[in-house]
């Protein structure tokens, strides 16, 4: 009877040991997993907040006359809006789903292609040139 438990101590022992190696390998995977979806989560919301500053242009252009160069530029109370380098005071308000920039710009051109620099959206920082894909990095 004492080898029968001495035998399942150690089968116990090894089992525990294989699955902390099986739990060792898959960690660094599982990070890249968690990492990668923050950056696509990121990715997505400046992409919506891009399309929501487009739909917004597209509105107080109809209502005001607003020209192009438009630019929002977020910060930690918001926002302003910017036709040119003109400061608008505007009674429309911008909504974004989701979390909401505390810093950076979004420009829609003179060319109608919209531009993102710096925008902040949590722990990442978005950019965007005129025809290239909205990327983002983990902010330091």
């Amino acid at each position: 009877m004492e080898k029968d438990t001495s035998n399942k101590i150690f089968e116990n022992v090894i089992i525990i040991c294989l699955i902390s190696v099986f739990l060792c390998l898959l960690f660094p995977v599982i990070q890249k997993i968690i990492k990668d979806s923050q950056v696509s989560g990121a990715e997505t919301s400046a992409k919506e907040i891009v399309t929501n500053v487009e739909v917004f242009y597209s509105n107080i252009s109809i209502l005001h006359g607003t020209t192009l160069p438009f630019t929002i530029t977020y910060n930690e109370d918001g926002y302003v809006a910017y036709e040119g380098n003109k400061p608008l005071s505007l009674n429309e308000e911008l909504t974004n789903k989701g979390e909401t920039p505390t810093q950076g710009t979004v420009t829609i051109g003179a060319n109608g292609y919209a531009t993102v620099k710096d925008l902040k959206i949590g722990n990442y920082i978005c950019n965007k040139t005129e025809k290239d894909e909205v990327k983002c990095e983990k902010s330091s």
